[in-house]
């Protein structure tokens, strides 16, 4: 869903005092007094949440403060939920139990982890179960979230991939005519995009003309201003090693930042086009168009880690229309079983 820049910050500031609050999940029907579909005020309460945590983890952290928590747990005899959830407090159970582990413990950072994702280990009986009901409890912070979290973004690499293969009224790509992440990095490559096209295409763009793109990749979120900065530095190596891109954010994003998204001054680096949905393929890049981005990206020494040597030595071949319309290509009925079966294998370990 593409918001105005007034209704997300109406929106983002409404959600994020309801977290300072310490307000439970949203209910069924929420934002749809804003227009908003379930979905998008979820991601919008997601990224409420992440920024509430990024305001006040520091104070959390401090001596005064854990000593503070210490004394709650230890000589008042309060759950850490409750310590979470007490007026000055208001921060994440599973944050507040990293922080309280290590400090009982004495165990390291990294051993921290581990503990919060395998409660069982916790020598101490009380800390096991108190650490067990936090990670129940916690909708934002958990290991359990953190796994959903991760489900969710290959769900979403899949259905990006999916909606490359089989394509649309417009557009449509053979298996042969793209990489995956999985491909790239068994080729050596650090950095990976979710698909890397084997010879560019030109897509089109909601917000301008049609635009050529080299590589996509995938983000189960909504896009807002700190959402666009984290994937800002992400897209810039993408560019320098491959040429222009596309990132789509299924959760959405504000309208604002997509605008004038392919040139310079933007939030993100110039070509990198934002999306809220795969954008549709028209038509390959022409030889003329192939050869000035294979010209523009060998004049960067640290292309050679990519970019057009992995390329095609011409065109893919293309059943189209005289306008130059990409074939459709249908998904390997035996690929969609498999990522069905590993969804289902997810959602049942889940």
């Amino acid at each position: 869903m593409i918001l105005s820049r007034a209704l997300h910050d109406r929106t983002a500031d409404m959600l994020f005092a309801r977290v300072k609050s310490g307000a439970g999940p949203l209910a069924p029907g929420a934002g749809a007094a804003e227009g908003l579909t379930y979905d998008a005020a979820h991601a919008l309460a997601r990224a409420a949440h992440a920024r509430y945590i990024r305001c006040t983890a520091h104070k959390h952290r401090i001596e005064s403060a854990l000593k503070r928590y210490e004394a709650a747990y230890t000589d008042e005899g309060r759950t850490i939920l409750e310590i979470a959830d007490s007026p000055g407090v208001k921060f994440s159970p599973c944050l507040l139990a990293r922080l309280l582990v290590e400090r009982l413990l004495g165990v390291k950072r990294s051993t921290v982890g581990l503990l919060l994702r395998t409660p069982s280990l916790i020598p101490d009986a009380r800390l096991r179960a108190e650490v067990a009901a936090c990670v129940e409890a916690d909708p934002h912070c958990s290991p359990l979230v953190d796994r959903v979290k991760e489900w969710a973004g290959a769900e979403h690499e899949w259905r990006l991939q999916a909606a490359l293969l089989r394509g649309t009224p417009r557009g449509g790509v053979p298996r042969s005519a793209l990489y995956t992440e999985e491909e790239l990095r068994a080729r050596g490559l650090r950095r990976t995009p979710d698909v890397l096209l084997r010879w560019p295409a030109v897509v089109a763009c909601a917000h301008g003309a049609p635009t050529l793109v080299a590589w996509l990749d995938s983000k189960a979120a909504f896009c807002e201003d700190h959402a666009a900065e984290d994937a800002a530095a992400q897209a810039a190596d993408y560019t320098r090693l491959f040429g222009p891109g596309a990132l789509v954010f299924w959760g959405g994003y504000v309208a604002e930042l997509a605008r004038g998204c392919c040139e310079a001054g933007g939030p993100l680096p110039r070509g990198v086009l934002l999306a809220a949905e795969p954008p549709v393929l028209l038509r390959y890049a022409t030889p003329a168009e192939a050869a000035a981005l294979r010209g523009a990206l060998a004049e960067d020494a640290g292309a050679a880690e990519g970019g057009a040597g992995l390329w095609l030595q011409e065109p893919p071949e293309q059943a189209g229309d005289a306008e130059g319309a990409l074939g459709l290509a249908p998904l390997e009925s035996a690929e969609t079983g498999d990522r069905q079966a590993a969804l289902r294998a997810a959602a049942e370990f889940l």
